[in-house]
């Protein structure tokens, strides 16, 4: 794998379609959710798990199933809005000053 850094490939764009997926259980609400069609958001996925080099979500149903590096890339993602909410938070206090 690459570094991930500043990467077109490895990007919050892909990272939200993967996320919203699991979270909705299918491509398709994602798709609704986000306001794009169904392909783009298979598309996306599919091309993160080229950079990767792994499958992210198995293929055998339409509900989405993550696979073990799925599993991570999605942790990975989860935790970076966390972060990202404090440090909106730290901000918006600082402001607040």
């Amino acid at each position: 794998m690459q570094s991930t850094h500043n990467s077109p490939d490895f990007n919050d764009e892909r990272l939200k379609y993967i996320y919203m997926s699991a979270r909705l259980g299918t491509m398709r609400a994602a798709a609704d959710a986000l306001g794009v069609a169904p392909s783009s958001v298979s598309r996306q996925i599919t091309q993160l798990e080229r950079y990767l080099g792994l499958p992210l979500v198995e293929k055998r149903s339409r509900k989405v199933k993550l696979t073990q590096a799925g599993e991570y890339v999605v942790a990975y993602y989860r935790e970076r809005l966390s972060h990202k909410e404090y440090l909106t938070g730290q901000l918006d206090d600082l402001k607040g000053l």
